[in-house]
């Protein structure tokens, strides 16, 4: 939420809503501090529901109050006030490790797993640091395991090449961290795959991943990296394709969960989904390509406060198919802007270049009592033991119907809400607790060889 907001003294601000710019009009952002100094910033980028703009690098740190104007209304034209954290940054003395100094030659034939790994754990002792892996080819056997405020970097995409080994047994992902660590500048080749990149504890054949507590993931960044992974290369026999295609279950070539999640210039292709992310909150995913393999989809579940824009989408094979946002794992989807993007070759399935998919209400029915902010069902719902925190209230038929409010809390039939009704609802009324797709802003995208959306 944006009550939540928090930026650097330096960074940058993206603010999206609707009507920020309107015909030719200057938009304008305005910062006004807790002394009641006011700043006034032009967007380097604006299109009508979103604005880019630079904040100064001098910009004393504490609680601010952000204003938007589009141009039009005068003083009256300013929006309400936003609250923001101006934080300050502090650039860290970059440490830097030569995997090359542990036994890491890059001449494409010895195993340089040890090596690599042994860098990565040399970083984590000096409290995060960046290993350079440099020009080569280098032979990883092994996951690759990144800890937390470590880097993993190449000498560019095309200079440095990690070599995953051909195996029937994969482990769980091919690079893993936990939290605060980021690779870049380098390219994965691998075969048979589960995962490539991820930052979850995922279990192998089919079953359900254990992700990390969202509280203590996240804080990752992808920044010019290239992926090529293919289970299906080689002479495989029919079980093996069966196996790879059907049993394994979803295998995905950029796999994380929880908070700060950033995957910029990217090139991902792999055999299944192309980018799953779980419950994140906060991401930029911009400038990528995401390549769905064979009946691979992407998927962001549960996630919001997502910004996705100027990615492209390819169906990579004849049953691949597009994707979207969903809330099977939480109950509910909101604030993401998906701009700039073009979805292409996408036959798989229903050809559906994007979908919303939800995992099924847990009541429909009258309502036996209605207080300020709490509603008594008239009926006994079907929690199942999920999380319906921030799901959806709705009233659909008689009295207050129309509005909608979101769960607070909830025990056996009495369910808080976040908010009185206006109009509450009454013994004419019928209401829906289900999840929740809120908030979405789809802008300039563009679709080819693609089904219906």
């Amino acid at each position: 939420p944006l009550e939540d907001a928090a930026t650097y003294a330096g960074g940058s601000l993206h603010v999206v809503g609707r009507c920020l710019q309107l015909g030719g009009s200057k938009p304008s952002v305005a910062l006004r501090s807790e002394d009641g100094r006011v700043v006034l910033l032009q967007p380097s980028k604006a299109d009508p529901y979103a604005l880019v703009v630079r904040v100064p690098e001098g910009l004393p740190t504490g609680r601010y109050e952000l204003f938007v104007h589009n141009g039009y209304g005068g003083r009256q034209g300013w929006s309400e006030a936003l609250n923001l954290a101006i934080l300050k940054w502090e650039e860290p003395e970059e440490i830097l490790i030569n995997a090359a100094d542990f036994g890491a030659n890059g001449d494409d034939d010895g195993d340089d797993t040890r090596a690599i790994n042994s860098a990565l754990q040399e970083a984590a002792k000096r409290g995060g640091a960046a290993v350079l892996v440099p020009r080569g080819r280098f032979v990883v056997s092994e996951k690759l395991v990144i800890p937390p405020y470590v880097t993993l970097r190449g000498a560019g995409r095309e200079l440095t090449a990690l070599c995953m080994a051909d195996t029937d047994a994969p482990p769980s992902a091919w690079v893993e961290g936990s939290h605060h660590f980021a690779i870049e500048d380098l390219t994965l080749y691998c075969n048979h795959h589960i995962h490539v990149i991820s930052n979850t504890e995922a279990a192998v054949h089919g079953a359900t991943a254990a992700f990390e507590d969202p509280e203590t993931a996240g804080h990752v960044r992808l920044t010019r990296v290239r992926v090529r992974a293919d289970s299906f290369r080689g002479h495989l026999k029919k079980d093996q394709v069966d196996e790879r295609t059907y049993i394994l279950g979803p295998r995905d070539t950029v796999r994380l969960t929880g908070p700060d999640i950033r995957i910029t210039d990217c090139d991902m292709y792999g055999s299944n989904r192309s980018i799953y992310l779980h419950q994140v909150v906060g991401a930029q995913v911009e400038r990528n390509i995401f390549y769905n393999g064979r009946s691979g989809w992407m998927n962001f579940n549960g996630c919001e406060n997502i910004i996705f824009e100027g990615n492209r989408l390819v169906g990579a094979d004849l049953m691949a198919s597009g994707g979207g946002y969903a809330c099977f794992s939480r109950g509910i989807s909101r604030n993401i802007y998906t701009a700039r993007n073009s979805y292409e070759n996408l036959n798989g399935w229903d050809r559906e270049a994007f979908t919303s998919d939800a995992g099924g209400g847990a009541y429909f029915g009258g309502v036996a009592a209605s207080a300020e902010d709490y509603i008594v069902l008239a009926e006994d719902p079907k929690w199942q033991g999920r999380d319906w925190t921030n799901t959806l209230v709705a009233i659909l038929a008689g009295r207050g119907r129309g509005q909608f409010r979101f769960v607070r809390s909830w025990d056996g039939r009495r369910v808080q809400l976040d908010r009185p009704f206006e109009i509450p609802p009454d013994e004419t009324s019928r209401i829906t607790v289900t999840m929740s797709h809120y908030r979405y802003i789809f802008y300039d995208n563009e679709f080819r060889d693609a089904g219906i959306v």
